[in-house]
């Protein structure tokens, strides 16, 4: 079959443009010739020399994807309108067409969330949480990539990996299936998952918005899995008021987390916080995989890892497959998964079983070799093998093309901002305003950093912000932003 912009599937969809691809999946605009709207079809691509249960796994995957978000129904959950099959018998999801990017896509292009924003979208992604747990469907794939922005609305999507009360398992016992670093520890350990796993997986990903990294960060998957079940939470720089949200939520064990009315109540609080509250006092930003491992495990190196985002729909990412590992079932005895106090000594227990299974984290056909951090989205994934940034990508410390003064002066006001090298939670800037009869001068610590935009929290706020973001605009100048001051700064050599 013809799949290509222009085709026709179900004899109903026309194909327009491709959103997003992957080796196993590509999501498609396409125009509904019936009812003359646009849609986005979500299409499974099967790569050859698949065994049959291979293939009718996967098969079975796009299925439980189109029933699972199909039985809910929710602003905040991407309405599925059909599931048709084209002429080769793969099954493709027809669903509403959201006019928006990723939570994973606006971090990267923008830098952090303020914490008030974060809490808004946190409380929005439980709003729908809360439906689908009511109706018996866990997620499993939180993350920023499935989380979409169409202007104020919040749109959870990508339900490939969902668990449904009474459809069964399409998962062998034993393997681990999700996004490595917004798993839960009970995932990680191959465990059974609830409503709480979700609930870690969204901590994870407003500790993500705000910090512009995920909470566990490490050079591989199998690291990034230790961390999860040994290492304490990094202390949050930008969380502010969100802060007691993250760690309680990003508890391991799932017996001890909030639950949803509870988290509801905090993310209210926190989105209630005044901007000027809302950023913390000065507290360096400590690597997320930082610290010795307790128990049998060597420590590995601290290489923070960026978020890489998916596209809209949790369309996979390039040439990376869904991700499953095999860890050996828990030992006779453990506990089989229960809410009850206790479970976290069955994950520390997991830890060691995982230990042995590490090596065995792999892709499946086609999958990209290499470090890095890989995101499953049901029928794709997005993934990072490089060591080099890629335009936008997270830094650790401020890039080159940023130190220097960058000066602007008009008959309202001058502003200087002298940057110098530096690590996220450093003081690595002082700014200068002079506005009629105020003067401000007050030092400033990097937050976020990448190829093209940093992002600094002054001690003291000058005008209504204490957040600042300075973005290359080429030619040698900048774009400075904090609060209601909008204006383009020249670099002076």
């Amino acid at each position: 079959m013809d799949h290509s912009p222009g085709a026709l599937v179900a004899e109903r969809y026309r194909l327009t443009r491709i959103l997003g691809r992957g080796g196993m999946g590509v999501v498609w605009q396409a125009a509904d010739e019936r009812l003359r709207r646009d849609v986005a079809l979500k299409q499974l691509v099967l790569p050859p020399g698949l065994s049959d249960q291979t293939r009718d796994q996967l098969v079975a995957r796009v299925e439980r994807e189109a029933l699972a978000a199909a039985m809910l129904k929710h602003p905040g959950i991407v309405t599925v309108h059909d599931r048709v099959t084209d002429g080769e018998g793969i099954p493709w999801i027809v669903m509403e067409l959201v006019r928006g990017r990723s939570l994973a896509d606006a971090v990267k292009a923008d830098g952090p969330l303020r914490p008030r924003e974060a809490a808004r979208i946190g409380r929005a992604v439980l709003a729908a949480l809360e439906t689908a747990h009511a109706h018996g469907v866990v997620h499993r794939d939180i993350k920023p990539a499935n989380i979409l922005l169409e202007d104020e609305r919040v749109v959870l999507t990508d339900f490939g990996i969902a668990a449904v009360e009474g459809e069964g398992h399409l998962t062998q016992t034993g393997s681990v299936l999700g996004t490595p670093s917004f798993m839960a520890p009970e995932q990680v350990a191959a465990q059974p998952v609830g409503p709480a796993a979700d609930l870690w997986s969204l901590g994870a990903t407003l500790y993500y918005a705000v910090e512009g990294r995920s909470p566990f960060a490490a050079p591989s998957p199998s690291a990034v899995f230790v961390a999860i079940l040994q290492q304490e939470l990094s202390p949050s720089a930008n969380a502010g008021p969100l802060a007691p949200v993250l760690h309680a939520l990003l508890r391991k064990d799932p017996a001890a987390r909030p639950t949803a009315a509870e988290t509801t109540a905090m993310l209210d609080r926190a989105s209630q916080v005044p901007p000027a509250a809302s950023l913390p006092s000065a507290e360096p930003s400590v690597p997320a995989f930082a610290g010795p491992a307790t128990g049998p495990i060597t420590p590995l190196p601290t290489v923070p890892v960026p978020e890489v985002p998916g596209t809209a729909y949790g369309a996979p990412g390039p040439d990376v497959e869904p991700a499953t590992t095999r860890v050996p079932p828990p030992p006779p005895g453990s506990d089989g998964g229960e809410k009850r106090p206790g479970k976290g000594k069955a994950i520390a227990v997991a830890v060691a079983v995982l230990a042995v299974a590490l090596g065995a984290f792999v892709f499946r056909p086609q999958g990209s070799p290499g470090t890095g951090e890989r995101e499953t989205a049901g029928t794709g994934s997005t993934g990072s093998s490089s060591a080099a940034p890629s335009p936008g990508a997270t830094l650790p410390a401020v890039p080159p093309a940023f130190v220097g003064t960058w000066e602007e002066e008009t008959d309202v006001f001058s502003l200087r901002v002298d940057i110098e090298e530096g690590s996220v939670g450093a003081h690595i800037a002082e700014i200068q305003l002079e506005r009629g009869e105020n003067r401000c001068k007050t030092l400033g610590s990097l937050t976020w950093a990448s190829s093209e935009k940093i992002v600094i929290r002054m001690d003291d706020v000058c005008e209504d912000d204490s957040r600042m973001t300075l973005t290359l605009l080429g030619d040698g100048q900048a774009r400075y932003v904090s609060g209601t001051t909008d204006v383009t700064l020249g670099h002076q050599d």
